[in-house]
């Protein structure tokens, strides 16, 4: 179980608290990885600091799998952790616990025999004095990294243990690594890599248990990637590769494309495991981008009748950033014959300037989007709005 402790000074309008901070981080060394149920995550306390005596405290249901229970406190030391006060508050929160079964949900399964064991182990180990209370401050950024890894650990076996429905089409990978803050870029090859397998992974029509998008954190270690990660969004799920710093530098352009491809499938199929997704999909996206690597070819739209079938396709450039070359090419049904018309560099970051293919008779007319956005991109990419191929030129 999760705590978040907040604070509301009604005085001084403060709303943090050197104590209540500290506080924070204790409760969750000895609870974070612990489950007391399945109604909630976390249990948010929030302190109602000189509230008036007419400010009811209330317990509510929060953002779905929280837990908010509101306590009233008179501290006043705010500058400084205070043992006193550490303690107090440690006290209001044990004591207020029992209120969220008061919270009213249906079938609530919150197990508060065990979080109140855990509560009575936390207030054994509790500082006893001054000095123990500034020791305990003197480790509290380390013991907070511990408890992110610890509750990522948690949450990725307990993934593991249940398997959900695959409900949701995935809409993209997200390929995020903080390692410039070290030195060391994974650029271009995280973008390239990041759109890559969003596009073949889509066309696999990879699904997913109640998310749609997958966030893919690159460090030198896993535990590193998992401490660096954001909390996912309700709409994403985190996953995790590694990466050796000191050989990516010393190597060669094209063995730091591979470094960041077996990262990325390292990720991809961590989560696979947990989630159980689909293996055998995943793994066939894994072996076209082995073999083709960042020249992998990529489907933008697709349009066919009973004579031609018509792509348009599109290769990620290293060279401009960000970037992809965007083609035509028109497949002749009867005689097997294929052709290719270039037709400029498109931004992936930029609203979809075409987005429409016509087969007319003789020719193919590329059409893009007629809104604001469409046309800022076309502008900024020197791309028409409106492309007319001679199919007979093409197929020559």
């Amino acid at each position: 179980m999760r705590f978040l402790l907040e604070f509301k000074d009604y005085k001084t309008k403060e709303v943090e608290n050197g104590t209540i901070n500290l506080l924070d981080t204790y409760l969750n060394e000895h609870t974070i990885d612990s489950s007391c149920g399945d109604t909630f995550d976390m249990i948010v306390i929030r302190f109602l600091n000189n509230a008036s005596s007419k400010r009811v405290e209330r317990e509510s249901k929060l953002y779905n799998f929280f837990a908010l229970i509101e306590v009233n406190s008179s501290f006043q030391k705010q500058g400084k952790i205070d043992i006193l006060e550490f303690q107090d508050a440690f006290r209001k929160v044990r004591n207020s616990i029992e209120r969220v079964e008061k919270i009213k949900i249906d079938n609530m399964d919150f197990n508060l025999e065990k979080l109140t064991e855990l509560l009575r182990v936390a207030e054994h180990n509790l500082p006893k004095s001054k000095k123990e209370l500034e020791e305990y401050k003197e480790k509290q950024v380390q013991i907070k990294l511990n408890n992110k890894l610890r509750l990522v650990n948690f949450n990725i076996k307990k993934d593991e243990e249940i398997k959900r429905e695959l409900d949701k089409p995935l809409t993209g990978i997200r390929v995020y690594s903080e390692l410039r803050f070290e030195g060391v870029d994974l650029e271009p090859y995280v973008f390239m890599y990041e759109n890559i397998f969003s596009n073949l992974l889509r066309k696999e029509k990879i699904m997913l248990p109640g998310y749609s998008e997958i966030y893919l954190y690159i460090h030198k270690t896993l535990d590193d990637a998992k401490i660096n990660a954001s909390h996912p969004a309700a709409w994403s799920k985190n996953t995790y590769g590694e990466i050796d710093l000191e050989k990516y530098k010393s190597s060669t352009e094209e063995d730091k494309a591979k470094m960041v491809f077996d990262s990325v499938c390292q990720g991809l199929r961590l989560i696979c495991d947990f989630n159980h997704l689909d293996k055998a999909a995943i793994e066939r996206v894994i072996k076209v981008v082995e073999k083709e690597g960042i020249e992998t070819e990529l489907e933008y739209i697709k349009k066919e009748n009973k004579n031609y079938m018509v792509k348009l396709i599109y290769v990620l450039s290293k060279i401009v950033k960000r970037k992809a070359l965007l083609k035509l090419m028109i497949k002749d049904k009867i005689t097997g014959k294929e052709g290719y018309a270039e037709i400029g560099y498109i931004n992936l970051w930029y609203g979809p300037c075409i987005n429409k293919i016509r087969i007319a008779k003789k020719k193919i007319i590329i059409e893009g989007e007629k809104n604001l956005r469409a046309e800022i991109s076309r502008s900024n990419d020197n791309i028409e709005d409106k492309y007319v191929f001679s199919i007979d030129q093409i197929l020559l």
